[in-house]
């Protein structure tokens, strides 16, 4: 079980955390490439991606309530059914979220982020 893990400068591709054990599960992420990681039904609350690169990360069915996604780029990362609530993405970038099916309630967004929320209804943003 990875319990209280920090990862640090690591390159971490498709890393499947989604199949490790959820006793004791604790884990966050500094300056770390977590492309094509998957983190799938995890339950990851109050976890910290900091300055992360998650292109392509999958998040579906995933508790990141009160997560830190701060300054991490989110291309293409696959958010859905997930719970967000209180997770803060003031300083992320690149994500596309749909308020439809993922948990927003309480999330924390910077003004410029605000386009990634509307993705879904093709929108444009000036």
């Amino acid at each position: 079980a990875l319990q209280n893990v920090a990862f640090a400068d690591c390159k971490l591709l498709g890393v499947q955390f989604s199949a490790c054990q959820d006793m004791l599960f604790g884990v966050h992420f500094d300056d770390c490439q977590l492309r094509y990681a998957s983190f799938g039904g995890k339950r990851l609350a109050g976890t910290r991606f900091e300055r992360c690169t998650l292109d392509e990360a999958d998040f579906t069915n995933t508790d990141l309530s009160g997560a830190s996604f701060a300054g991490c780029d989110l291309t293409r990362t696959n958010f859905h059914s997930t719970l967000l609530a209180g997770a803060d993405f003031t300083t992320a970038t690149n994500y596309a979220l749909n308020p439809e099916t993922n948990t927003l309630t309480g999330a924390r967004f910077a003004l410029a982020g605000l386009p990634g929320l509307l993705t879904k209804y093709d929108l444009v943003v000036e």
